[in-house]
């Protein structure tokens, strides 16, 4: 597994911090720690994935080996270290128990924060980072650099300066986006104006969309990444199970067990909004592969409708991007399989996962581009004649989950594919490679280039006439086979239980079902400011000190929620 051993190479590069471990006082005391003490010697800033990488398994504690991916912006740090509260003392992710007698596991990564950050702030990426935070910080090229280029003569720049500014270019696995001007710049173009992303985006707008396409993009190139470096090939798992058999057929049972060794990477990547707080851990949740809708399903997600609630594309869920897993490994998934291992192609985990990430981002990215195109028409027509996505401020653009992410996982689970299959090699390259006609050429296979008029929305309304899904409430426990027609499924998605996962809206609006205590609760209908008070008006609320006080946790107000 190359993640594996490239894993061995970092913990001999990075030795185990010497950090003094949390005193029994801190626990004692009415306010814990929103952190544990740290070493910087352990690498916390990154800005690519190459180096990011050999790091996530020291991210992913077992037994779930579970990624926990948030993205922030200076705007919601206050939401970010409010959930961070409830994620190491309340819900206890990876970390140690409040009891302050229970011995502190530390182990090779010691003390880090069991969970990534996503930013696209520098300032915000570096804060992070010194606090012992492991941040990937999206560091963008530079575009005034390539139009001073393109205005100057040849000659204006040293060699050194030219080298130094396509090495940045080549860096950004989002080049090509940028070009097609889809993303927002990470700071304001004028040194005068205060950077876009230092303010509450406003819901519902072009910019608000942008921002979330960065995330779409994100996981698809992060989860795919991961993906491929861990693949194991349908021989090399023939040969490892060979080595099993002939290891218990020599093995002596009387000594005791054969033990397997112990697994070492990611299993899955838990994408989650931090404007929520962790009432209890939903590893469990995660790591039980046997489910309604078929074994180790590739995506589980938190709904976002009530599941009597029928969605666009007639069916009965609507996926909400605030909490979404994707297997990442195939681990122990043939095991739940009748199919002999030389069929393992039919359905694999990771690869369906991974799949279903590219096709979201390129869902989003044409609603996205097209969006762009009308707010620039409007603007000619109506306010003003700039075409810049930053400066579109009253551009509009449709919800993500309705027009992207629910209609990719619902043409993801089809029979017959609607979407094409697009490796992650070829995606990486249409998204970095310098030049965007890779990009469109991708859109106009899936047929969505703004020429042909076609939505995810409308395909998976086409799709759903051709073959619609039944209501949850008629799913029956099967195996990988899908019993009723003998054909393989492509993909296997499924939401988690809309009591133990509800969504703001629900919770808040007082439409609990009574005696279910959710496992998570998110403030997703709130937006800017309101989002902190609805969850201070909740009691859910911890986060305490900042300014020149160190940040800390209450105690009381996480014991109590």
């Amino acid at each position: 597994m190359r993640l594996a051993t490239t894993l061995f190479a970092i913990l001999v590069l990075f030795p185990q911090p010497t950090g003094a471990g949390v005193s029994s006082t801190m626990f004692d005391s009415s306010y814990l720690p929103l952190l544990p003490p740290i070493d910087l010697t352990f690498p916390t800033l990154h800005t690519s994935l190459a180096t990011l990488l050999p790091i996530l398994p020291l991210l992913s504690p077992g037994p779930s080996h579970t990624l926990v991916v948030t993205f922030a912006t200076p705007a919601f740090k206050t939401l970010l270290f409010n959930w961070l509260c409830f994620f190491r003392h309340r819900a206890r992710w990876a970390d140690p128990p409040l009891d302050a007698s229970i011995p502190r596991a530390r182990g090779i990564a010691g003390d880090v924060a069991k969970f990534l950050v996503v930013t696209s702030d520098e300032g915000l990426a570096e804060e992070l980072s010194q606090m012992g935070i492991v941040v990937w910080w999206l560091k963008a090229a530079n575009m005034d650099d390539l139009e001073e280029g393109e205005d100057e003569s040849e000659g204006e720049r040293t060699d050194e300066e030219e080298a130094r500014m396509w090495v940045e270019w080549r860096d950004d696995i989002f080049l090509n986006l940028r070009l097609m001007d889809l993303l927002l710049p990470p700071e304001a173009k004028d040194p005068d104006d205060k950077p876009l992303r230092k303010d509450y985006i406003v819901w519902g707008s072009l910019q608000y969309q942008s921002l979330m396409l960065e995330r779409s993009l994100v996981m698809s190139a992060l989860v795919g990444a991961i993906v491929e470096s861990q693949k194991i090939e349908v021989e090399d798992r023939k040969e490892q199970e060979a080595d099993w058999q002939r290891a218990a057929d020599a093995h002596d049972w009387e000594t005791g067990p054969l033990v397997k060794e112990e697994f070492t990477g990611v299993k899955g990547v838990l994408v989650v909004d931090n404007d929520a707080v962790w009432l209890s851990s939903p590893s469990s949740f995660l790591a039980h592969h046997y489910r309604p809708s078929g074994t180790h399903p590739a995506i589980i997600y938190a709904p976002d409708s009530h599941p009597d609630f029928l969605n666009a594309w007639s069916t009965f869920s609507m996926p909400c991007a605030c909490f979404l897993y994707a297997r990442t490994s195939d681990h122990l998934a043939q095991s739940a399989s009748s199919l002999p291992v030389e069929h393992a192609d039919f359905y694999r985990p990771a690869a369906s996962a991974a799949h279903v990430w590219r096709t979201t981002a390129l869902c989003h990215v044409a609603m996205v581009l097209r969006e762009l195109e009308t707010g620039r028409r409007q603007a000619t027509d109506l306010w003003d004649s700039t075409r810049s996505i930053e400066k579109l401020v009253r551009a509009k653009a449709p919800s993500f989950q309705a027009t992207s992410l629910g209609p990719a996982l619902f043409l993801a689970e089809q029979e017959v594919e609607a979407l094409p299959r697009v490796s992650h090699e070829d995606w990486m390259r249409a998204l970095s490679s310098g030049s965007i006609e890779d990009f469109q050429e991708l859109l106009e296979s899936a047929g969505l280039d703004l020429h042909s008029g076609s939505t995810c929305l409308d395909i998976a309304q086409r799709n759903w006439a051709i073959s619609p899904n039944p209501h949850p409430g008629s799913l029956t426990p099967q195996s990988t086979l899908v019993p009723d027609n003998d054909k393989y499924r492509a993909t296997r998605v499924e939401a988690l239980p809309f009591g133990m996962f509800p969504p703001g809206m629900s919770y808040f609006g007082k439409d609990q079902e009574e005696g279910i205590k959710p496992c998570v609760v998110h403030a997703n209908y709130a937006v800017g400011k309101e989002k902190e008070d609805l969850l201070r008006d909740g009691k859910l609320w911890a986060l305490v000190g900042g300014g020149v006080e160190e940040w800390m946790c209450d105690a009381e107000v996480m014991r109590n929620a």
